[in-house]
């Protein structure tokens, strides 16, 4: 609430008055009022402990507008009779080349100072003895300038100051005093008064090029991003407007078909449609907060990438596996182009870059017709950096394409094309900046060319270091579904759950017991290493461990588990169950001790593939 100007000076208040232990602190500042005017606050207060341990300030917060109004007008008052003087004084200093001498009565003056080369052109400040600075102005100040330099320094204007009683007055305009080019000039004038009611006026010129450019500079930055903050701010009030809508859209489904489910209990095929419909809108908004958070990580400078081997051909059929569904939907002919030379093993980050090109194919299918063609090309690129390879992925698409103007910004965060065409098609205008920023991070890049109503082509070229080991190839996991988990070859062993929320506890022990498992639940770590501790070794076959709990969290509960000293505290499988599903949050997991991961929410198939890997 404190007004910007006033908050450092608040802040080393409060830290000079908590210095040494003490415990009391009072400043004063101004806080903005709803009416745009500022109030002058008293801030005083204690800082002090709860009984639960926690520092808590209680402060009082006293209006003293009135009382610090009268003080600053005081001090006002006593800093311009000081600024008189010290003005005075600087009008002897070096920096003023020019300084003259007015005589408010006759209009006579005198020059005290003028400078060592171009005299003549002073002289002109006086005709017959008398000031007069209207010839001078119109040859050597600028015409945009001279009115206001006239109005308020020719004999009339410092007349007028005395009556007005303007003691000190300053312009800055552009002179040719010394050159060709014009330079910025501060004019000044300070009006000395008598007390036998004799005027005079004291006029002074000097240089301020530099310090002016400097300042017009330093305006210009603030206005720029002024303005860049402005245009990101109506950016991401326009992302929330949409992001409103595109996430009210299948939460309105998710939340329409269980409805619908509820009054259908008895029909297995409408409960069946609706838990497929609630799946389709739950794996949309999941898409949606993904997405968004990429992009926070992104700002952030927090997304790194990993390095793994893999190869682009096993990468490639992930990808098209991901995309099937959507081509089948809206008949899509589909075609993969891969170069005979291709080298197939690499070292990067499988899951970034297939998220790049999923991007990018996500909106190809999106913006393409039914019965439309897309096409995925891959090739190695000529150029090399440093000892690795670059390739090239250009997808290529005959769908409504793009004018040049939002061809030009698609890669901008929250960006999305105003287009009746496009209006129903939802999405939160982040998948090319983040697939941008990905291929960068490859040091690589994005092109994109597109005609409006004919297609766009989209060239990702990335650079991966060559791997020599020959990838085998896995058997995948069985396709997703409850049923499968009865399939699993563990029915009896003892799992150890530990989770702190109730519905999430609720979700797993029922996919346990499908799966035949007996479950032992923990609603902390600090239980969870209890609940361990406390059984046989051999008890638990596998510990299912979230990592964000209460008293003691998963990552500290794994740690302690791995340092008892009791027969199976080393080989225990332990696999952390978490929303944390960020690159660093899986490597922290590893780091801990734990031997896999497994994200919230839980997808189906990497369920069942680590109870079948740990299980069994």
């Amino acid at each position: 609430m404190v007004y910007p100007p006033d908050l450092p000076r608040a802040l080393a208040d409060c830290n000079e008055c908590f210095k040494d232990g003490n415990p009391t602190y009072s400043t004063k500042y101004r806080v903005p009022c709803k009416d745009g005017s500022l109030k002058w606050v008293m801030d005083s207060g204690r800082k002090t402990k709860t009984p639960e341990g926690n520092t808590i300030i209680n402060s009082i917060y006293l209006d003293i507008t009135k009382d610090e109004e009268a003080r600053q007008s005081e001090l006002n008052h006593e800093r311009r009779t000081k600024q008189q003087y010290y003005d005075l004084l600087s009008s002897i200093n070096s920096n003023y080349y020019f300084i003259y001498l007015v005589n408010l009565e006759d209009g006579s003056g005198i020059p005290l100072r003028l400078p060592e080369t171009e005299c003549a052109v002073f002289t002109s400040y006086s005709t017959n003895g008398l000031y007069d600075i209207e010839p001078l102005v119109r040859s050597h100040f600028h015409p945009d300038d001279s009115a206001k330099i006239l109005e308020h320094f020719s004999l009339s204007g410092l007349r007028r100051q005395k009556k007005d009683r303007h003691i000190d007055f300053a312009l800055e305009c552009r002179s040719r005093l010394f050159g060709s080019e014009y330079r910025w000039t501060a004019f000044n004038s300070t009006l000395l008064a008598q007390s036998d009611g004799y005027h005079q006026i004291i006029l002074t010129l000097r240089d301020i090029h530099e310090d002016k450019l400097k300042e017009l500079r330093e305006q210009q930055a603030l206005q720029e991003a002024f303005d860049a903050a402005k245009a990101a701010n109506m950016a991401k009030n326009e992302f929330l407007s949409r992001m409103s809508h595109d996430i009210r859209t299948p939460m309105n489904a998710i939340m329409g078909m269980t409805a619908i489910a509820g009054k259908y209990l008895d029909d297995k095929d409408r409960i069946q449609d609706c838990l497929a419909k609630i799946t389709t809108a739950s794996n949309h908004l999941l898409n949606l907060i993904n997405e968004v958070l990429d992009m926070a990580k992104i700002e952030s400078g927090k997304l790194n990438l990993l390095e793994e081997d893999f190869s682009i051909s096993a990468m490639l059929q992930e990808l098209l596996d991901l995309i099937n569904p959507q081509l089948l939907v809206k008949k899509h002919h589909f075609t993969l182009t891969k170069a005979p030379e291709l080298r197939d093993n690499v070292l990067g980050d499988k899951l970034r870059l297939k998220q790049l090109l999923l991007n990018i194919l996500s909106n190809a299918i999106k913006y393409t017709p039914p019965y439309g063609s897309i096409s995925l090309e891959v090739r190695e690129t000529h150029s090399r950096l440093h000892d690795t390879i670059g390739y090239e992925f250009i997808i290529t698409d005959n769908g409504i394409g793009m004018d040049s103007e939002f061809a030009a910004k698609i890669f901008e965060p929250f960006a999305r094309a105003s287009d009746s065409r496009t209006s129903e098609i939802e999405g939160t205008g982040l998948g090319m900046t983040i697939a941008l920023n990905i291929a960068r991070m490859m040091n690589g890049t994005i092109d994109v060319q597109s005609t409006l109503g004919k297609g766009s082509a989209f060239k990702a070229t990335v650079y991966l270091r060559p791997h020599q080991q020959i990838r085998s190839s896995k058997a995948s996991a069985p396709a997703a579904g409850i049923d499968s988990l009865q399939e699993i070859s563990c029915r009896g062993k003892q799992v150890l759950l530990v989770e702190d929320n109730e519905l999430n506890l609720e979700i797993a022990v029922e996919l346990l017991k499908y799966a035949g498992l007996n479950i032992t639940t923990a609603k902390n770590g600090l239980e969870g290493l209890d609940k361990f501790k406390a059984a046989p070794p051999g008890t638990y076959a596998l510990i299912l461990m979230d990592i964000q709990m209460p008293v003691m969290n998963g990552l500290e509960a794994a740690k302690a588990i791995r340092a008892l000293p009791v027969k199976d505290a080393q080989t225990v499988p332990i696999v952390a169950m978490t929303a944390n599903a960020f690159p660093e949050d899986i490597a922290a997991t590893l780091q801990a001790g734990m031997n896999e991961h497994l994200s919230k929410p839980i997808d189906l198939e990497q369920f069942h593939s680590i109870l079948q890997k740990w299980c069994q």
